[in-house]
């Protein structure tokens, strides 16, 4: 599953940073602050909020 590889959650974490929905450090680790931060993504992008990482949000943010 990709939130347990570092590198991805990483790439996650920087661009929801990017866009200013993470102020958390790099870490890596998918911390609640990271679900929180997809959450108000998807409320922003009219998605369904589910908090998790979902396809929707990985094309949102550009991520394979």
């Amino acid at each position: 599953q990709l939130i347990a590889d570092v590198a991805f959650v990483g790439a996650l974490q920087r661009d929801l940073k990017r866009l200013g929905y993470y102020c958390g450090p790099i870490d890596g680790i998918y911390s609640d602050d990271v679900s929180d931060a997809i959450a108000r993504l998807q409320k922003n992008y009219s998605m369904r909020v589910t908090g998790t990482l979902t396809i929707p949000v990985r094309r949102a943010l550009h991520l394979p």
